[in-house]
């Protein structure tokens, strides 16, 4: 049960690291790419989902234990969310860009 338990939590912190990250990695590139970036960062997202159910039906198929089933299933989880982490410590520079929360008066 505390199994379960710990997976619903890691999940949940994941699913809402991972929705958060499209707005947050613009910050990270400059204007003039940012779209580019976003783009290739969300489609380096997508080609990691590709083997995904592919795994788990192997892991499935293997009949291991429920609690290393699912400790390996969370492990990409928690990697995400210490990845988000690591990446809200780096902020990036503000040479030609606002930092996100913070207001730049117009004119300046």
């Amino acid at each position: 049960m505390m199994m379960v338990a710990f997976m619903m939590l890691v999940i949940s912190f994941a699913g809402g690291t991972h929705d958060s990250l499209n707005g947050i990695v613009g910050a990270f590139y400059p204007t003039a790419i940012r779209g580019n970036g976003v783009g290739y960062a969300s489609g380096m997202g997508r080609l990691g989902a590709i083997p995904g159910p592919i795994v788990g039906g192997y892991l499935l198929a293997a009949a291991l234990p429920f609690s290393t089933l699912m400790n390996m299933i969370a492990l990409p989880y928690v990697l995400l969310v210490l990845i988000c982490f690591m990446l809200a410590r780096r902020r990036p520079d503000n040479s030609d860009d606002v930092v996100i929360g913070t207001v730049v008066p117009h004119g300046s």
